[in-house]
Formats: structure tokens, sequence, C-alpha cells
């Protein structure tokens, strides 16, 4: 069988290692979406922040890999970016609940009343105090100082922290010092198996296993020959028609019209098959 014994065998993907690719070519994205996650959520000095966000990213790493990758493997996702920061803030939450126990910020909120509520959606979509400040600034009419933003912030956060102060001024500090990279900016890698692309690839795989056992069935001795040579290389080229015939002791024109019907009849198959070479290559 000359054309099925250096066919290679279809192996499916090895997921575990595609889902290890996945989450190493993305740590960059994860490790900053926990330090912003832990800014918009929990706060704090930069100390704080950084101590948690790196605790934060251990247990991400370890919930995506838990039971093979279980949750990576989830074919509902649509768009892993969403999917991984979703992931992320909700795990922080779960952080906090386990030290404070239930996250009542939206509650907090709604006790100041409308605009707390704003404030509290600003701050879930990840906006600082002085952003807050420069929002609510911008409604017609309004007269929000900025430590009585400060003040509403952190009692919708559970903190009763007031503003730092410098020498009876208000010093405005951001958790978020901009030096790190919004997550935004990340391009997230998607090296998930597409069960669609597998499937394809193994239905190709059989086909040509099939075509390829009926072309051999078709072949005499002397065309096997034929066919071997003409597909070989030897001092990287192609083997001539002339190196054919010499090898089978035959005429040059003989070899070239025993080739010919050989690769007539091919044709003529696949035609009846009604496959292309896109249907097995």
């Amino acid at each position: 069988m000359i054309f099925t014994l250096n066919l290679v065998p279809f192996r499916k993907p090895n997921e575990t290692e595609q889902y290890k690719k996945l989450l190493s070519a993305n740590y960059p994205y994860l490790k900053c979406a926990c330090v912003k996650v832990v800014s918009w959520h929990g706060g704090g000095t930069d100390d704080v922040v950084t101590s948690d966000a790196e605790y934060l990213l251990g247990r991400v790493l370890e919930h995506f890999m838990e039971d093979g990758y279980r949750r990576l493997r989830n074919r509902e996702i649509r768009n892993v970016k969403t999917f991984l920061r979703e992931s992320t803030e909700n795990l922080f939450k779960d952080i906090l609940a386990e030290r404070y126990g239930k996250d009542r910020s939206k509650e907090r909120a709604r006790e100041i009343g409308d605009i707390g509520l704003k404030i509290y959606e600003l701050l879930r979509k990840g906006h600082t105090t002085d952003a807050i400040h420069n929002v609510l600034s911008a409604d017609p009419g309004a007269n929000h100082s900025w430590e009585n933003v400060y003040r509403m912030v952190q009692r919708i956060r559970g903190s009763n922290a007031l503003p730092p102060i410098d020498g009876g001024r208000v010093v405005p500090v951001s958790v978020d010092d901009g030096d790190d990279p919004d997550p935004s900016a990340f391009e997230v890698v998607d090296s998930r198996p597409n069960p669609e692309e597998i499937v394809v690839e193994q239905r190709k795989y059989e086909l040509r296993r099939q075509v390829l056992d009926d072309l051999d069935a078709m072949l005499d001795d002397e065309g096997k020959a034929i066919i071997r040579l003409y597909y070989m290389e030897r001092g990287g080229r192609r083997c001539t028609v002339g190196d054919i015939a010499s090898y089978l002791g035959k005429t040059p024109k003989a070899a070239d019209n025993k080739l010919r019907r050989i690769l007539a009849d091919f044709r003529e198959y696949m035609v009846k098959k009604g496959l292309r070479p896109d249907d097995i290559i």
C-alpha cells in the first residue's frame, strides 16, 4: 500500500497543553486585571493593593487550572477576554466575602440615594474618585466637592476613612497611580481548540485514507513503482519521466504514456466520487 504507509495518523490536539498555553499567553493581562479589580473593589494603600493583587492572581490561576482546566473547557464561552475579566472580579468578590461577609455596597449606595447609585455604577466600571468627581461635576447644576464625593465613595465601599490631609488641605489620592497599563490595552489570546475544526480534520483524514486505499488498489506492480518514483525526490529534485523509464527498462514514451493513464484514472476516480483536492488535503 504505497500511499497509506506514510500517512500521518490523525491525532486530536492536546487540549490540556492548549489551555495551559492560553493561561500563559494571557498571564500579563490577568496580572494587570487583578491589580485593577483590587483597586476598584478593595482600595487601600499601594502595599495593600499589591499584596491583594498577588494573592488574587494565585487564586485566579488555581481557579482556571482546577479539574484539568474544566472552566476553560466550557463551550459556552464566547469572549475569552470578558470571561477572564469577569471571573477575576467574581473571585475577588468571593475573597472579600470570606473576609468581611457579603458585599453590601449596593445597599449602602441605595441609602445615599440616586447619587449614591450613580457612584456605585461608576465604581463598578472602574472609575477612580477623581474620575467620579469629574463625571458628577459635569451634570448641570451639580455642586459636589471632591471631599463630599470621596466620603460617599468610602461609605459605599464600607470604609469610614477620611480624605488624606496635608496641612489642613485635602489631598486627592487615587490608588491608581497611572503607571500600570489598563487591561483594555492587552490583546487576549484565544488558543482554545475548536471542536468543529477537529471534526472537519478528522473527517478529512478518514476520507484521505479511503481515497488512497482505493487508488492503491487500482494499480498493478509496475504502476505502483511508477507512482512511487514519480513522487520521489533525488538530489533535491523530482524524478523525471526519463528517470522512471531508465529504472523500469522502458522507453521514455512508454513510461510517459503509462504515467498519463494512471493520473487520468486518478482524476476520473476523484470526479466520480465528487471529490476535490481541497476535500482531502
